[in-house]
């Protein structure tokens, strides 16, 4: 088939690349078998993958760069073959054995996968609850090996991961501590990160005047770095909710707008939350204190008297 053609002629690259390079011949082989899973044709099913994967995981005795690239593509596939069964043990295992494996790496590739893995975990049904307990033994960890890179984005996450199951004094405890730690090092983009799960804790105990001072420490940290668009949309998504707070509906609705913009054309899920929020806005009974509402300047719509 068509398939297997092309899988057929990535061999037969690869073993190009093999002779090339001197990569070793069979853990290059059993890579390939590693790419094949996950793609339309399944060439393996998820045990026998988990078994492949594993086994490149293992392996210590092959450390140059492809062969360190061949390895994060391992444990990636394999956290994605646990993300999906939701076996939240398997990958909470993964997550501390895992170090070892990689400690000869380069900190920078190693935070990276530590990162992922844990991302990963988050996303599984209970995995919030699982993440507190792993987050924390990480960042231990990290304190042991010196790893403050890492240790500040665990500890940012584990901010977040409080918010989400509504423990509010625990994430500005732990906003608190990091936040003293990386406004000595001055590193904008996770001073970004930071302040926008305070704003958003802020927001959730109701305390607008503490959110709009974290709001603004983000707009401050954000104009020295490039944003995501999806970040750019959350500050405009909070500082639209801010805004409306304050009964400043023109500004809340400008803020709403360019948000729900952004989130549309990164096809984001939440940008129908946004556009609730805009309707919301216009329709409360506290928008009826002006007698007409201007949607973006595009067309105003006269209320009923």
């Amino acid at each position: 088939t068509a398939t297997t053609e092309i899988y057929t002629r990535s061999i037969v690259g690869s073993v190009r690349c093999v002779q090339e390079t001197g990569i070793n011949a069979e853990y290059m082989g059993i890579y390939l078998k590693c790419k094949g899973y996950g793609k339309k044709h399944k060439l393996l099913k998820k045990e026998e993958a988990v078994k492949i994967y594993e086994t490149i995981i293992k392996d210590v005795t092959n450390i140059s760069e492809d062969d360190q690239r061949i390895k994060e593509s391992a444990i990636c596939a394999l956290g994605d073959v646990f993300a999906e069964q939701k076996a939240l043990q398997y990958l909470s295992q993964l997550i501390v054995s895992i170090r070892p494996q990689i400690s000869y790496m380069p900190q920078a590739r190693i935070a990276k996968i530590i990162r992922m893995l844990y991302d990963k975990l988050l996303t599984i049904e209970g995995g919030l609850e699982a993440g507190l307990a792993i987050g924390k033994e990480i960042a231990e960890w990290c304190i042991k090996e010196k790893r403050t890179f890492l240790k500040h984005r665990i500890q940012t996450k584990l901010a977040s991961v409080y918010f989400e199951l509504k423990k509010y004094n625990d994430a500005l405890k732990t906003i608190e501590d990091v936040l003293h730690e990386v406004r000595k090092l001055e590193d904008m983009l996770l001073l970004v990160d930071i302040h926008l799960v305070e704003t958003k804790v802020y927001i959730a105990l109701e305390n607008v005047a503490k959110a709009k001072a974290s709001l603004t420490a983000v707009k401050t940290a954000a104009t020295t770095v490039n944003l995501h668009p999806a970040v750019q949309a959350e500050i405009d998504m909070l500082s639209g909710y801010i805004a409306a707070e304050e009964k400043d509906y023109s500004t809340g609705f400008s803020y709403f707008y360019e948000s729900f913009q952004g989130l549309t054309s990164l096809k984001d899920p939440k940008s129908k939350n946004t556009l609730l929020y805009i309707c919301l806005l216009y329709t409360s009974d506290a928008a009826d204190d002006t007698p007409c509402v201007d949607l973006g300047g595009r067309r105003i719509i006269k209320k009923k008297k």
